[in-house]
């Protein structure tokens, strides 16, 4: 006899505010509860003085811990962004603008934001290297410290080669740290999936960055940032970074940065003096020097004139043949001119119309940068995010050393506003960007396009109502399965473009592409291994935020299949004897669990193995929260 979980029924009484807010409280507000519980689950493991206390609910979509740390009560409570009601009103300024990052810590007691948080599972591919820099911006910006988590290397599954993080990159970070006087982090840490790491010549594992990270965060909330504990920790973070850099310079055949810049973060106490340059609010610590080498904007994309196919490199060495431009690593999509006037006079050349607007937009005494932007892909609009996070990630990059800059955006893939719609166009949020950056937006005829847009910045209330997800129902039976300790083999994330499939028993991943079938959970259970209840089975389950997915026959089916789909690719991948089970999980009551159930053995829906319903009723003396597993 199977069953799901050692119990079939699973009840909470929401924890109630004096049982938690007479210690510090602090909010995660997230995108979703998976991210900021993953982040959670990180700080536990890797700081082992927060001793756990007790864990409950305030309704599904607020995960609450209690914890003792040295002696003082602490409470963390994560939440979701946009189904959380009213939100604090810094959180709220800050993660409209630009972009919002994964997790905001904030300080209750000290209505303060303690730090932003972004941890990805993407592969450093293409423009996906730079796309959350507008995410650090908004923090460094409101002097917030900035840590972001992602593997030193990763497979590209779309190309089947593996990419990771630049030295350019990595020197990004240090230079937001220095102009902003606010730390900008960046951990690296291996996959679980060997197949995927990098190597060191000598044999040995890159380390892993992620507990002196997390270290510094917990030290920022206890403490704050100006404390000398905080700063020793930021000092070890800035280390580990230094360490990567010179490992991945190592295997750069052709030095990737000027001379001067590798000689700086080879210094012995570079984290010492960059720590110190933060401190003191000294932002005179270029890491990038005149001596750069010239541009070369070599891309694979391209555009038709007249019938001929151009590339964008070519095209834009024609146009601007006779200016110096310069990059600061191989292959920069961004270069810089230090000599605006003879830009200006060879920009008003081209154009030839005798209105000379260059002049009285552009500053002639400061250098200015330009930055390539495609809004089609295909023929069609494409995701925005890349181009999002280049522009304020090479904007900030290039005024750190140089200092006051223009910004020219050049649009490569219309002549006319006629080739796309302006008007769709200027809902994505890369206007924010243009907005903020762009001294002159041009099309590639050196037409002015409008870089102000309302829409991208205008705040909507409706966002933020409190409101129930698919997302909220899938992280509340991930709690179970930790509570439980039940690893999965995979929860589906809200956003991404593959995901990693963990397969047990054996130690083999397995990779879902964007557009592959995909449930929201799978977790095997191992036979006669604590978890008595069970035999060796694998469950594949579907969530949904409520019943009416369920309802109608065919889209019931369709799940069912995705389902059943999902464990073919298992068993197919594992190649071993295993059973398997199906289960449908939603927000709803008992009786429609039991309806569809029901329906199931009557024949009038596809086979199920398990129906798993959560209810919510806050009235209820007994429980707020219970869970029932019904076995068709």
């Amino acid at each position: 006899m199977s069953s799901l979980l050692p119990k079939n029924e699973y009840k909470f009484k929401n924890l109630e505010k004096e049982e938690y807010e007479n210690g510090k409280v602090f909010y995660f507000y997230c995108d979703n509860l998976q991210e900021g519980m993953h982040i959670l689950f990180w700080l536990e493991e890797y700081n082992k003085e927060m001793k756990l206390i007790k864990r409950g609910y305030n309704g599904i979509s607020n995960y609450i811990s209690i914890y003792d740390i040295n002696g003082e009560k602490y409470t963390i409570i994560i939440c979701s962004f946009y189904h959380n009601g009213e939100l604090p009103r810094l959180v709220r300024q800050i993660i409209y603008k630009i972009d919002k990052p994964d997790v905001v810590i904030y300080s209750q007691d000290e209505d303060k934001i303690v730090c932003g948080i972004e941890n990805t599972e993407t592969g450093f591919v293409g423009n996906a290297t730079w796309q959350r820099h507008g995410r650090i911006m908004n923090f460094l910006g409101n002097d917030f410290p900035f840590v972001f988590f992602a593997y030193y290397s990763k497979k590209d599954i779309s190309q089947d080669t593996i990419r990771k993080p630049s030295p350019l990159l990595v020197l990004s970070f240090f230079s937001l740290s220095i102009e902003y006087s606010t730390p900008a982090i960046l951990s690296l840490y291996d996959h679980e999936d060997i197949t995927q790491n990098i190597i060191n010549d000598d044999g040995s594992k890159m380390i892993d960055t992620r507990k002196e990270s997390l270290s510094y965060i917990l030290s920022l909330m206890l403490h704050g940032q100006d404390a000398d504990e905080t700063q020793e920790k930021l000092k070890k973070c800035f280390y580990d970074m230094k360490y990567y850099y010179k490992e991945e310079i190592k295997r750069v055949k052709n030095n990737e940065l000027p001379l001067k810049t590798l000689e700086l973060l080879r210094k012995d106490n570079f984290e010492d003096e960059i720590v110190e340059k933060i401190i003191k609010k000294d932002k005179n610590y270029p890491l990038f020097f005149k001596d750069i080498s010239p541009w070369n904007p070599v891309s694979a994309k391209e555009f038709k004139i007249n019938n001929e196919k151009v590339g964008i490199g070519e095209y834009i060495k024609n146009q601007l043949y006779d200016i110096d431009f310069y990059q600061l690593s191989p292959k920069c999509p961004v270069g810089i001119t230090f000599d605006t006037n003879k830009l200006v006079t060879r920009l008003n050349e081209i154009k030839n119309t005798g209105d000379y607007f260059w002049e009285d937009s552009l500053r002639l005494d400061i250098p200015t940068i330009i930055i390539l932007l495609k809004l089609t892909k295909k023929g069609k609009l494409a995701l925005p995010d890349p181009y999002n996070g280049r522009i304020p990630a090479f904007y900030e990059l290039y005024k750190q050393s140089f200092g006051e800059i223009n910004c020219i955006i050049y649009l490569m893939d219309h002549s006319s506003e006629n080739e796309y719609d302006p008007a769709y166009a200027k809902n994505m949020k890369i206007y924010k960007s243009i907005n903020d950056y762009a001294t002159i937006f041009l099309d590639r005829d050196l037409n002015v396009l409008d870089k102000n847009c309302d829409k991208a910045v205008k705040d909507s209330r409706k966002k933020y109502e409190e409101e129930i997800t698919e997302d909220n129902v899938t992280c509340f039976f991930e709690t179970i399965l930790k509570m439980e300790n039940i690893k999965p083999s995979f929860i589906n994330p809200p956003c991404g473009s593959w995901s990693d499939f963990k397969l047990y028993p054996i130690n083999k991943f397995f990779y879902l592409k964007r557009d592959d079938d995909r449930p929201d959970i799978a977790y095997y259970i191992p036979k006669n291994q604590q978890l008595y209840f069970n035999d060796g089975i694998y469950y594949v389950g579907e969530s949904k935020a409520n019943y009416s997915s369920f309802k109608n026959d065919e889209k019931f089916n369709f799940e069912i299949e995705r389902i059943n789909r999902l464990i073919e690719i298992i068993d197919k991948e594992i190649g071993i004897d295993l059973k398997y089970k199906s289960f449908i999980l939603f927000k709803g009551i008992a009786e429609v669990g039991i309806e569809i159930v029901n329906e199931v053995r009557e024949g009038k829906k596809k086979h199920v193995d398990y129906v798993v319903v959560i209810e919510e009723d806050n009235e209820n003396i007994e429980y707020n929260i219970r869970m029932i597993i019904l076995e068709v």
